[in-house]
């Protein structure tokens, strides 16, 4: 079975070039640069892992955390969260709250991200959940 990740950046270069990495060790990657356009591409490919850039504009990251959480199809997705550090702490403190309902990102990682935590992350989740999909990794 596939292994779907939405990759969300409102860089197109930087989100193109992790969903570029993560194609060429098998996953099946959709990018998107903004929380609207995520939630459609959510709905149509169902992804087993969300890896969200919290430098989106509007506030617009914590609103699709929410309703990733709160669609029963997309519930069991991982969500993982990048950022630059410098500047981070308001919406890292956000989101804190927001993990703090229940509702928050599992992982954070630093831009740049680093590729190996990251697939070692995705390998864990992989080790870790009932979804078939995520199994097969």
């Amino acid at each position: 079975m596939h292994k779907r990740i939405l990759v969300v950046d409102r860089s197109v270069s930087e989100g193109t070039a992790l969903g570029g990495f993560l194609s060429a060790l098998g996953y099946v990657v959709v990018v998107e640069t903004d929380a609207r356009l995520a939630m459609d591409a959510a709905r149509r490919h169902v992804p087993d892992v969300v890896i969200l850039d919290l430098e989106l504009s509007n506030a617009d990251d914590i609103d699709l955390v929410e309703w990733i959480r709160a669609d029963e199809r997309l519930a069991g997705a991982r969500v993982f969260a990048t950022g630059r550090p410098s500047g981070l702490s308001s919406r890292v403190s956000a989101h804190a709250g927001v993990a703090d309902r229940g509702v928050g990102f599992e992982r954070f990682f630093p831009k740049p991200v680093s590729l190996l935590n990251l697939v070692e992350a995705l390998r864990a989740v992989a080790r870790h959940v009932d979804s078939p999909a995520l199994r097969s990794w």
